[in-house]
């Protein structure tokens, strides 16, 4: 490789567990730029006091959004089929795919780039290899995307991917073929079914639906955790606290929704509060319990979890505990 620089049946959540807010920041850990054999480009990273790849790897690719149940199961079978010694990571993009090929079709994301690595990381990985979405890696042919990726620069000596997963040069590349290739490759290729929860199928779509439709407690159960927002305060009044966020993050379009509010150590003290919001698009006016003061000013960045929807009359609340 050649390396240029370095540089989350019924699930009650109660406020009084508080959610473990999602990664912000990538600080501490070890991050590589690499360039393969055929010139895509992308960046490695690991835990500051990894040591670097070794001869072989067993890795999970796809595009991870949400890092859900189904995800956490692909990355568990990963494990699985590697050998002892290899590094166990994941292969994803730092976009969807969509975003050069049909921006109006593009799904909102359910965790930011950040979020996602360090989030798998926590899946008990050694790495996570993000290629960079350009016009080189979708133009690659599917057969050349293996053995330019998987087998010279990552030396994966296993390879698990979801029955949906395509890849190549117009998405012609799929599981059948990576069985196909694996054996002369010296990769075995594992293909599990899709997870299930509760009885239905774990997916990004399905997650993403739910939020939409304002069911953050079914999003949160297909999670396996609850969905943080990221955003920042932009108007403050005494009563009410008026927050934004990326219009491309998934988000329900309305409604109003108990949730708890983090601002950051590095804001002078952490803030930690239950909250009533009230979303009107990538808008969400936020108000404290009883109508408590939220020491908060225009500008500061804060998470927030939706837990439990106010006017739809749901009696389930997802719990914040389960991590």
């Amino acid at each position: 490789m050649d390396t240029r620089g370095r540089s989350e049946n019924r699930c009650v959540v109660t406020l009084q567990d508080r959610a473990r807010p999602l990664p912000v920041s990538l600080q501490g850990l070890r991050s590589d730029q690499f360039v393969t054999p055929l010139g895509l480009r992308g960046v490695l990273y690991c835990r500051a006091d990894a040591a670097g790849l070794p001869d072989r790897t067993a890795v999970a690719i796809g595009q991870f959004d949400g890092v859900h149940r189904g995800h956490q199961a692909l990355l568990s079978r990963t494990r699985r089929a590697g050998p002892p010694d290899a590094a166990v990571g994941a292969v994803t993009f730092d976009q969807h795919p969509m975003s050069l090929l049909d921006p109006d079709r593009e799904p909102p994301i359910l965790t930011r780039l950040e979020d996602k690595v360090c989030l798998l990381l926590t899946c008990r990985l050694d790495f996570v290899a993000v290629l960079r979405l350009e016009p080189a890696l979708l133009g690659t042919g599917p057969v050349e995307f293996v053995n330019d990726l998987l087998v010279s620069t990552l030396k994966a000596a296993a390879v698990a991917v979801g029955p949906n997963f395509r890849f190549g040069r117009a998405a012609a590349g799929d599981p059948a073929l990576l069985q196909q290739l694996g054996p002369a490759s010296g990769f075995v290729a594992a293909v599990p079914e899709l997870a299930r929860y509760g009885g239905a199928v774990v997916s990004s779509t399905a997650i993403r639906t739910a939020i939409v439709n304002g069911d953050v407690a079914d999003a949160a159960r297909l999670l396996g955790r609850p969905h943080w927002l990221q955003g920042f305060a932009v108007e403050v009044t005494l009563d009410c606290c008026r927050i934004a966020i990326p219009r491309n993050v998934a988000a329900p379009s309305t409604g109003r929704f108990v949730g708890e509010l983090r601002v950051p150590v590095g804001l002078g003290r952490p803030l930690q509060a239950e909250v009533q919001v009230d979303v009107h698009g990538s808008r969400l006016d936020v108000r404290g319990h009883d109508d408590e003061l939220l020491p908060l000013s225009p500008g500061d960045k804060v998470s927030l979890a939706l837990a439990r929807r106010l006017d739809a009359g749901a009696d389930a609340v997802v719990g914040m505990e389960e991590q």
